[in-house]
């Protein structure tokens, strides 16, 4: 008898937590009315490449859906080997796109370490996280793989051979590909694999014959060899059945592929061997179009249930080739599925079973029987024996009296017509104060996905700690919420960049009242997605898009997002809803080898972001874009004494190059107005990311076309930038006791300004005139200076000039001062010590000639 292994597989994933990736809730609960409020962004990471070597180098991705502008986030690594952080936690702010981009050096990294990146942002009293790991390789260590798409061609078809190394390099290949019987059909070598890591080339199988073709490909990068090997199979008929299961009454498709040259298809459908088949439901002819056939049978009572076998048969060149599909054929189909999953033991008498037919099975025998698991084995712990109903459906009660915590497996048999069909559900009882109820809306999802995780609270839990886990295999995704008042919650699960298969959810809620939990799963499909950005290879060649960029227009959004918002991947100017609008302009370059300084590329986006971008070389195909950037992170904010004019600009490209060209941005007189900017102080400025500082680049100003331009080679953020002139200080008028008839004591007020460079003074005599530089001080503080050798009675003009580190200056006001009239000379001390000297000479004179 079959039974379930649920409960070990629930028990075995709950075990498996290794690589994570935040899932957010998007709102908080009203107390009283048990509504949802707001909304919480779910918050993505994604590590490219995701098995980057030591010593060298990776990008980490951090975005946000929906999309949160400038939002704070906090980044750690850590060493989840030896339990030590070897970066972080480091503070940042995320673009105004919700997003950031952040190329991260992983030298002196241990490969036999595993390393979690965590990013965490928080919302109220929840820590949204999103880790990644990495299991860093080997410096040397790379990989090559090669493929065949489809694997199964006519002769004449174009098949697609692709190859993929990782992580992405340039390589060369030597490709061969050889026939059934070991001989060689075809080889090339020298093949040329870009920087993207990956090739897809068409090869045209018109000469091939029926077989198994071996695909070789020795691929050398950086002089180090890989050797790859795939295959293909040639045939002369596909054959395809459309559906696996059918029931009586129902019509079998068989769809058929040959070659155009053949017109009739032998088919035969039967049990059994071919050889000795146990029945046979048809052997006849298919006659086909263009090599194209298609059958279709209509089953019955009389063919007997079970598998079966479709068979084509064609003939070429005298030689009969064959194929075949299988399908099952069912006396009916059913269902069976428990009405709460999880019960309450003392709450709950009953869990009602529900089951369907179709076709309808009117009063069938139904056997149900309940197991537990106790010991490593499934002991039977009820069942019972009724019919269907009249419309081949019942609902039956399981009496949960008895009945004691655990995991309960429900076997389900339907009888009829002398056939049984089983199913397999199951539920859990628990002993919880709470009840807890989750489901996912859609279950089924491909792509780049938001499906909702709505869970309940029943009766609604105050103070409640919420856990929400996502996992499958290895991969584990958590959120939580503490502290919440809560009875539903919608939880959007961000699903992108992820492996597809089934997820089992678990939900645990813990709050004064008890603890409890349930669980709930939801498949996801992503197929190969290179650029992990959510949108799969297949799609990307379906649009358009570029399936080795994330982001194909340079807008600052994934392709995934865009295209599951409904905006457009290919146009900078198509944004999904919601989001900040930005000027954006770009222009691919397909052919760099003819762009040189006389056939340069110039990218006109003076109306998009006031800027020409002149290339005059590139060192590979890519499209580049530049965009307005309304907010920049706080660290590269200017020092207050810069002013930017205009917006800060981000140039980009979809892949890795070098350049050389001319940057020319436009700035507004008007704005220069307004701002007190000199046109002569324009700059244009380039962010460091090894320094975190604004470069200055030898920059021409043409004030006749108000354009700033400078030679890159670099691409980063931009910003044209120019110097304000310095705070003028004011000038005292000197008191009395300050001026004499030879100097004068000048006081002023201290400039504060961060960039202030020298005091100049000036002594004039005219009040229209600068005058001639008396003195330079570069003490800001020294706020006094003493002007002498100056004549009296004399009018002078004094003026103080605040020089900046630009050069740029600004005056103080000019005060008139006059110094003392010189006195009459009969007053002077000198005049008075002469005649003083000359009465002495007299007497002196006198005395002698009386004594002769």
């Amino acid at each position: 008898m079959k039974r379930s292994y649920i409960t070990l597989l629930l028990a075995m994933l709950l075990l498996l937590m290794a690589q994570s990736i935040a899932t957010p809730l998007t709102a908080s609960n009203n107390e009283e009315t048990g509504t949802s409020e707001g909304g919480i962004p779910a918050l993505y990471s994604s590590l490219s490449s995701w098995n980057a070597s030591v010593d060298g180098a990776l990008t980490w991705l951090i975005w946000t859906d929906p999309i949160t502008p400038n939002a704070t986030v906090y980044l750690k690594v850590f060493d989840e080997t030896n339990f030590t952080t070897v970066y972080g936690p480091v503070e940042t702010m995320l673009s105004p796109e919700g997003a950031m981009n952040m190329s991260f050096s992983t030298n002196g990294f241990n490969d036999t370490h595993i390393y979690a990146f965590t990013a965490s942002m928080q919302y109220g009293d929840g820590l949204i996280e999103s880790t990644r790991y990495l299991e860093p390789t080997a410096p040397v260590e790379w990989w090559a793989s090669c493929w065949a798409s489809p694997y199964m061609i006519i002769p004449g078809d174009l098949m697609n051979l692709s190859i993929h190394i990782s992580p992405a390099a340039a390589a060369v290949a030597n490709i061969s590909i050889m026939g059934p019987y070991g001989f060689p059909v075809w080889s090339a070598d020298d093949i040329a694999i870009p920087e993207s890591g990956m090739i897809t080339f068409q090869f045209l199988t018109d000469n091939l014959t029926e077989g198994t073709y071996d695909i070789y490909a020795n691929i050398t990068r950086d002089g180090d060899l890989r050797t790859c090997h795939s295959s293909f199979y040639v045939t002369y008929l596909i054959l395809d059945v459309e559906n696996y299961y059918y029931v009586f009454n129902d019509t079998v498709f068989v769809n058929m592929r040959t070659l155009p040259t053949v017109s009739q298809i032998d088919l035969k459908i039967y049990q059994g061997y071919e050889w000795e088949p146990t029945y046979t439901a048809f052997t006849g002819t298919v006659n086909t179009t263009d090599g194209v056939g298609t059958f279709e049978i209509t089953t019955n009572s009389s063919w007997p249930i079970g598998y079966y076998v479709v068979k084509g048969y064609v003939t070429v060149d005298s030689e009969v080739y064959e194929n075949f599909d299988t399908f099952e054929l069912k006396a009916f189909l059913m269902n069976a599925c428990v009405d709460e999953y999880r019960s309450i033991i003392g709450e709950d008498d009953y869990v009602n079973v529900t089951v369907t037919t179709g076709p309808l099975q009117a009063n069938a025998s139904l056997l149900i029987g309940v197991y537990e698991w106790v010991d490593w084995e499934y002991v039977k712990v009820w069942n019972t024996t009724t019919l269907l109903g009249p419309y081949g459906n019942a609902c039956v009660p399981i009496p949960l009296a008895g009945l004691s915590e655990g995991y309960y497996d429900v076997e389900v048999a339907v009888t009829s017509g002398g056939y049984t069909e089983y199913y397999y559900t199951g539920f859990e009882l628990i002993e919880r104060s709470f009840n807890v109820f989750a489901s996912v809306d859609p279950w089924e999802n491909i792509g780049y996905s938001m499906p909702i995780l709505t869970v309940t609270a029943v009766p609604a839990q105050v103070d409640a700690n919420v856990t929400i886990n996502v996992i499958y295999g290895l991969t584990y995704y958590s959120y939580s919420l503490t502290d919440s008042n809560l009875s539903s919650i919608s939880v959007p699960l961000p699903f992108a960049a992820i492996p597809s298969g089934n997820y089992w959810i678990e939900v645990w809620i813990e709050s004064p009242a008890g603890s409890n939990g349930t669980w709930t799963s939801v498949t996801y499909s992503a197929g190969f997605d290179t650029d992990i950005d959510g949108l799969s290879d297949i799609n990307e060649e379906i649009i358009g898009s570029d399936l080795t960029c994330y982001d194909s227009d340079g807008d600052g959004y994934f392709d995934g997002l865009e295209a599951f918002e409904g905006s457009d991947p290919l146009n900078p100017q198509s944004t999904p809803v919601g989001a900040p609008v930005k000027a954006v302009a770009s222009a691919a370059i397909t052919n760099p080898d003819v762009v040189n300084e006389t056939n340069p590329v110039v990218i006109n986006a003076t109306e998009e972001v006031s800027t020409e971008l002149t290339i005059t070389n590139i060192s590979a195909p890519c499209t580049i874009s530049i965009k307005n950037v309304t907010t920049i992170p706080e660290e590269m904010e200017p020092a207050t004494y810069f002013k930017a004019v205009g917006k800060i600009l981000q140039i980009t490209t979809s892949t890795s190059v070098t350049l050389k060209g001319v940057i020319r941005v436009y700035y507004d007189p008007a704005e220069l107005n307004a701002t007190g900017v000199a046109p002569e102080s324009l700059k244009i400025y380039r962010w460091n990311t090894t320094s975190n500082e604004w470069d200055e680049l030898p920059s021409f100003v043409n004030t006749t076309a108000h354009y700033v331009e400078a030679n890159i080679t670099h691409l980063s953020y931009w910003a044209l930038m120019g110097r304000i002139p310095p705070t003028a200080v004011t000038l005292n008028m000197p008191s009395d006791d300050e001026i004499t008839k030879s100097s004068v004591v000048l006081t002023w007020t201290a400039n504060q300004d961060p960039d202030f460079d020298r005091y100049e003074i000036y002594r004039s005599n005219s009040p229209d005139e600068l005058g001639t530089l008396v003195t330079t001080i570069t003490d800001n503080s020294a706020t006094t200076y003493t002007v002498t050798n100056l004549a009296p009675g004399t009018t002078y003009y004094f003026t103080v000039r605040v020089v900046n580190t630009a050069g740029l200056y600004t005056d103080s006001n000019t005060i008139t001062v006059t110094t003392e009239e010189a006195p009459p000379f009969y007053t002077e001390t000198w005049f008075m010590a002469v005649v003083a000297v000359v009465v002495i000479v007299i007497i002196v004179a006198v005395v002698l000639a009386k004594r002769k």
